[in-house]
């Protein structure tokens, strides 16, 4: 990264990218040195530095765009962007052929963040792993150096606003001229398409399902969407609606 120089705490770097995953599943196991994806508040609690950037927006399009910003799907194809997802370390071909997959799906995109990508799924989402679209590992080394420069900027949110401004300045100014909406609001403006959503069911490892009941040229479907909260789960079940409605 040109713009930011790590001095005080190398060594966090050296923990964010060999990032070991088992061979037995996609992401159902890892280790890192230290858990500094947790410490990326400058880019989850960054509400106050868009809202600065971009006036004149209304409270519930600001938070609009803070979801299209904030995200797995935006982070991970930011780090494909750079380059970056070359130098995780892991030892997992099926993750190594979902990683692969995704970049060439940016690269034919000409790396564009766009509705497309932001209805993507990653195995957050999903009950099935080979639907994956987007592999989480991917947004949370991209969380990790957000993370690694909060800490060695003696955790100055300026700093790392300043850093991660030049890397997402773009989509920033795409999206704050036509703010992305997020997949249920999505849904509930497709004409035609009458979504409901059912009860929330759980599963044994505490992940929340909901199904989602919709019409696709007037013929009723049937999807369910998983998340670790019934917000999260409705929003995974609309990414999939409206995947079957794009198509």
């Amino acid at each position: 990264m040109t713009w930011f120089s790590i001095q005080k705490t190398k060594y966090l770097v050296i923990e964010i990218f060999p990032e070991y995953f088992l061979a037995s599943g996609v992401g159902s196991k890892r280790t890192i040195g230290i858990t500094i994806h947790y410490l990326t508040s400058p880019l989850c609690n960054s509400s106050n530095l868009i809202s600065s950037i971009c006036k004149g927006l209304t409270p519930g399009l600001l938070t609009d765009l803070r979801a299209a910003l904030v995200n797995n799907n935006t982070f991970a194809s930011l780090l494909v962007r750079l380059g970056l997802h070359k130098f995780i370390l892991f030892i997992n071909q099926k993750l190594q052929a979902y990683i692969d997959r995704f970049v060439e799906f940016l690269e034919d995109k000409r790396y564009q963040i766009d509705d497309e990508v932001l209805i993507l799924l990653d195995e957050d989402e999903l009950l099935l792993a080979e639907q994956l679209d987007v592999p989480k590992a991917l947004g949370d080394v991209f969380e990790a150096l957000a993370g690694a420069v909060y800490l060695d900027s003696g955790k100055d949110l300026k700093t790392v606003w300043r850093v991660f401004h030049k890397i997402m300045w773009n989509e920033l100014e795409l999206f704050s001229q036509n703010v992305p909406k997020n997949s249920v609001k999505r849904l509930y403006e497709w004409h035609g398409a009458h979504p409901q959503f059912g009860n929330v069911m759980l599963t044994q490892n505490s992940k929340v399902i909901v199904p989602l009941q919709f019409l696709m040229n007037g013929v009723p479907k049937l999807v369910h969407g998983c998340g670790a909260n019934k917000m999260m789960a409705k929003k995974a079940a609309a990414k999939l609606a409206l995947r079957f409605l794009d198509s």
